[in-house]
Formats: C-alpha cells, sequence, structure tokens
C-alpha cells in the first residue's frame, strides 16, 4: 500500500450541544468517530487526522453568535 494522509475538516460543534443544530453537531461528531477508527484500520501508511477550526465567518453566523463570543465587530 502507498502512503498518504487524509485530513478531515470538523468543527468544534462535535463535543458542544448547539440549539437547532442537532445534525450539524451529530455530523461532525460521527466524523470524529470515522477520523479515529480509519486510522486504526490504515495506519501506519496512512495518517488520518481531523482539524477543528476556531471561530470562522460565514454567513451562518450572526451578530449574535459573534457578540456571545466575543468576537470583534466588523464595524469598528
Amino acid at each position: 500500500m502507498e502512503e498518504g494522509s487524509i485530513v478531515n475538516i470538523s468543527s468544534m460543534s462535535a463535543d458542544q450541544a448547539r440549539e437547532n443544530w442537532a445534525a450539524y453537531c451529530a455530523a461532525k461528531s460521527g466524523l470524529n468517530s470515522l477520523t479515529r477508527a480509519a486510522t486504526a484500520d490504515l495506519a501506519p501508511e496512512i495518517r488520518v487526522n481531523a482539524v477543528a477550526p476556531g471561530f470562522v465567518k460565514t454567513p451562518a453566523r450572526g451578530r449574535k453568535t459573534r457578540k456571545r463570543l466575543r468576537v470583534p465587530s466588523d464595524d469598528r
């Protein structure tokens, strides 16, 4: 087998309960489990990791979220 790596993009929401985000949180939690299982199955030839970025400004995030997380506003 050839060597390589797989990087999955997870989220901090994988380990947090968030109102109205059940499907998203479940999907990211499942991705973390898949990452761990794939790591066991594919090692040592293929590395499998997941990264969970911090706050990222997206259309799904509103002003209330930025304020709650104490992220600076764009209106400085």
